[in-house]
């Protein structure tokens, strides 16, 4: 996996994911920590999606 093909975006989800990982003594990232890392983001492209369901 080459990170630097990344977005911003995408790099600041993983690395929150790697800090609530570290934090809670977890072993791996796991496609739920991503998901909460997305989800907490106030800019993010799933809330817009959830709050405008005629988005999706």
């Amino acid at each position: 996996m080459n990170i630097d093909k990344f977005t911003a975006h995408a790099k600041s989800a993983i690395a929150s994911s790697q800090s609530f990982v570290a934090k809670n003594d977890h072993q791996q990232i796991l496609p739920l920590h991503l998901l909460s890392s997305l989800l907490s983001e106030e800019t993010d492209i799933i809330q817009t999606l959830i709050i405008i369901p005629a988005v999706i």
